[in-house]
């Protein structure tokens, strides 16, 4: 599974988050309701990171 973050699709303090064929923009500062905005776009369930 691939993961890259690309800052340079973003603008300011946004960047895009690949995760295997998924894709996602997200900003520099995570809230957890935001977290879990993220994680539901990369189809990740929340226990599978440790």
């Amino acid at each position: 599974m691939t993961f890259k973050v690309d800052y340079s699709k973003g603008k300011g303090s946004h960047a895009r988050i690949r995760f295997g064929d998924r894709s996602t923009i997200v900003q520099k500062d995570l809230t957890p309701s935001r977290i879990r905005r993220i994680l539901k776009q990369l189809d990740i369930e929340p226990g599978a990171l440790g």
